[in-house]
């Protein structure tokens, strides 16, 4: 594509020039975009850090409140009385005093199966999956982190209530993680924005940032780092994902910094940089273009010279010498080159023009060097050579034209042109001279004699159409020979198969057709006769097989007949055993549901038993409920009696008796409640076990009135294979009989095929003495 050196070099050089500038500005652009990255590391680094700190701030707020719900004995009894009413009463000015003072925006109490007894929070379910209180429940422990709720993520301080080391609710105060925003952007003088897991914005913002955010089409559900542009604002935009206490991710947070002057600042020094570049470029290129024009513009001149001499051919044109240096001499060289070139092709000229002319006469004068004097002589020789061969041929051609061939030039004369002349003198000679022979040996009915003499030209076709004619003539009358000589001894299968044109074509062909037409007629008739042969035998053997196995059916079937009157007896047997399973199978089934029956009845009795049992643990539990009434009012008594002093004081005395038999009431109550609880939990147990053992005895006597229906079947089955059993032997009879008579009939037909082959290779013999 690019042919001058020049062109390449300048080319070769600009694209370095630029290779070199794309490598300054990607390794400036490099560090420019490493220290944004590193800048925007810090920013999520930072972030983070805050996060952190704001948290434990929030955190460590709730963990001063929490105390005070432990020491309030009436919330503590309303909570384990599940009276949310009450709990609602005693937990709300808490609650308005931590969301007031920004401690908290929602508390809870929860049961120990998610139930929520108190929530300040409208949206908040009846029943609320939290894991903290999970943990908190089943280690006993405070728990704090970061969890969402109705997919808000908030910050738990989670509490478990204890009473003799079993919890029994759970206080949860929390954080609106959107709350804390406000802080987050104070601290770290930027922007921030919390994102559900679906996208949607969570805290309030500038509606100008949110509006900018979302037209940007920034992925805040994933961790990245972007820049957007507001106004006049340049902003650097941090998105990460915003995990969970169990490192689950509930929202995604957005930070984002005000980076004008920095963005600014890195612009200018890349444009800075880009243009100190480009002034390079240029002033590199104008440099390297003056000292190429300098350089190359002698190498111009040469090439102009040079391209004069090789396409036109002109050898006037010289190179301008301007300079005494490499470039100088070489052009001086070639200039004196192109002057002695100019000169040598010029007599040589000359002289060709007047060996054209005829004029052999003439030579090169002057005196060269080098291969130029070799060229001068080598001329001037063979312009002697040319002139004194055309003399001898002259000579040559008018004896060729009085017919003598024995005229030969002098062998003075060197190289090919007195060889040709020679050999064509010789060759047309003994052409003439071995043709004449050849026809004379034909005349006398000689045809082996050929032309053997090489020649060229008409010579060479005259001598290989009389060699062609004289081996077609042997050739066509050796094929008939050959073809009559197998015919006479009944080989039919030689033909004429080389192609003849005229008569020799036509008899060719019709003794061919006659050949074929003989050998159509054998073949014919030895495959009919190898085909009857072939027949013959096979009904031959099929017939002694056939006989073979008639006789080996015969047997078989009177096996099978005594075999059949074995199992007629056996099936008779399996009919009477099946019909007595069938009757032990319906008794089995009989008595499988009458204990399923008394199964359900014990059943119903301890159901009755359990009902009972709790019917009595209600009325111990309403004189517990009596004799704790009594000992207060005992206790009433003898306060009352205390006061009347000594009037009272046998009054007192019986007080303290009743007391002392409430007390004894209410411990036999207990016990008794004990007693009742055990026998409850014994009679739970056995009523489970029977149920167990009814599922069990159903599943027993389904399986036996499968057993029952199947031995049923069987029984039908085997009185239907007993009548099919009967009938197969009589057919087994009949057959056996037909056997008998196909049996005699293949011996006969066994005894005619024989005698069939044997006449049928008689005739095979006959037909094999031809060959076709």
């Amino acid at each position: 594509m690019f042919n001058s050196l020049r062109t390449r070099m300048e080319i070769y050089t600009v694209l370095a020039i630029l290779f070199t500038a794309g490598i300054l500005i990607a390794v400036f652009s490099y560090q420019l975009y490493q220290s944004k990255l590193h800048l925007l590391d810090a920013l999520a680094g930072k972030q983070t850090a805050i996060s952190k700190t704001v948290l434990e701030k929030a955190v460590s707020q709730m963990e001063k409140n929490i105390f005070s719900f432990t020491r309030d004995e009436k919330l503590v009894g309303a909570i384990q009385s599940g009276d949310k009413q009450s709990i609602s009463a005693l937990v709300s000015p808490t609650a308005n005093r931590l969301e007031a003072t920004g401690a908290a925006t929602n508390l809870r109490i929860l049961g120990l199966d998610g139930a929520v007894l108190f929530t300040r929070n409208a949206f908040d379910a009846s029943n609320i999956s939290l894991k903290l209180a999970k943990e908190s429940v089943d280690n006993v422990i405070i728990m704090r982190g970061l969890e969402a709720v109705n997919g808000h993520p908030e910050v738990h301080f989670v509490f478990p209530m204890t009473e003799k080391g079993q919890v029994y609710s759970v206080i949860d105060i929390s954080m609106d993680y959107a709350n804390l925003s406000s802080g987050f952007a104070t601290i770290a003088e930027a922007e921030f924005l919390l994102f559900d897991l679906q996208g949607n914005l969570l805290n309030e913002v500038d509606p100008k940032l949110e509006s900018a955010l979302l037209e940007s089409g920034i992925d805040v559900t994933r961790f990245a780092i972007n820049e957007l542009e507001v106004g006049e604002k340049a902003l650097s935009v941090v998105s990460q994902p915003l995990k969970d206490h169990f490192n689950n991710t509930v929202a995604y947070v957005v930070t984002m910094m005000d980076d004008t002057e920095i963005n600014t600042a890195q612009k200018m020094s890349l444009y800075a940089g880009l243009i100190a570049v480009i002034i390079w470029i240029l002033t590199a290129f104008i440099f390297i273009k003056i000292v190429f024009i300098k350089s190359f513009r002698p190498l111009e001149s040469m090439n102009s010279v040079v391209n004069s001499i090789s396409q036109k051919g002109d050898f006037s044109q010289r190179i301008p010498v301007e300079s005494k240096d490499e470039i100088g001499v070489v052009a001086v060289a070639i200039n004196e080159m192109v002057e002695t070139l100019q000169k040598t092709i010029a007599e040589s000229n000359r002289v060709m023009n007047a060996v054209a002319s005829g004029d052999f006469s003439q030579r090169i004068k002057g005196h060269s060097k080098g291969d130029l004097e070799t060229l001068q002589q080598a001329v001037n020789n063979s312009t002697q050579s040319v002139d004194h061969t055309m003399s001898e041929l002259l000579k040559v051609v008018g004896a060729l034209a009085n017919g003598d061939f024995s005229v030969r030039m002098d062998r003075s004369i060197e190289g090919q042109v007195r060889e040709q002349v020679e050999a064509a003198m010789i060759t047309m000679s003994d052409v003439i001279t071995q043709v004449n022979s050849v026809l004379a040996n034909m005349a006398n009915g000689d045809f082996t004699q050929r032309v053997k003499v090489e020649a060229q030209g008409e010579l060479k076709s005259m001598a290989e159409n009389v060699n062609s004619s004289t081996q077609q003539t042997a050739k066509a009358l050796d094929d008939i020979l050959s073809v009559v000589s197998a015919l006479s001894e009944g080989n039919l299968t030689h033909s004429i198969s080389a192609r003849y044109e005229g008569k020799f074509a036509e008899v060719a062909h019709a003794l061919n057709e006659s050949l074929q037409n003989v050998s159509a007629l054998i073949s014919e008739t030895r495959n009919g006769v190898h085909n009857l042969v072939h027949n013959v035998e096979k009904i031959h053997q099929g017939s002694q097989d056939l006989n073979a196995r008639t006789q080996r059916q015969a047997s078989a079937l009177e096996k099978t007949t005594a075999t059949m009157g074995h199992i007629t007896e056996t099936v008779k047997q399996t009919t009477d055993n099946a019909n007595a399973a069938n009757q032990l199978a319906t008794t089995a089934r009989s008595q499988a549901d009458a204990g399923a029956e008394v199964m359900r009845s014990t059943i119903e009795s301890m159901t009755d038993i359990r009902e009972a049992s709790h019917k009595i643990e209600e009325i111990i539990a309403l004189i517990d409920s009596i004799a704790f009434q009594t000992n207060l009012l005992a206790l009433n008594a003898a306060v009352e009696a205390a006061r009347a002093g000594e009037h009272g004081r046998g009054f007192a005395v019986v007080a303290g008796e009743v007391r002392n038999l409430a007390g004894k009431s209410a411990d036999a109550a207990r016990d008794i409640k004990g007693l009742i609880e055990n026998a409850v939990s014994a009679v739970e147990q056995g009523t489970e076990r029977a149920e167990r053992s009814d599922q069990a005895l159903q599943t027993i006597t389904e399986g036996i009135r499968k057993v029952s229906d199947i031995v049923a079947e069987i029984t039908a089955a085997s009185g239907e294979q007993s009548i099919s059993i009967r009938e197969i032997g009589e057919a087994i009879h009949d057959l056996e009989s037909v056997t008998q008579q196909n049996a005699s009939l293949v011996e006969q037909s066994s005894t005619s095929s024989k005698d069939m082959k044997e006449d049928a290779l008689q005739l095979q013999d006959l037909v094999s003495q031809f060959k076709v």
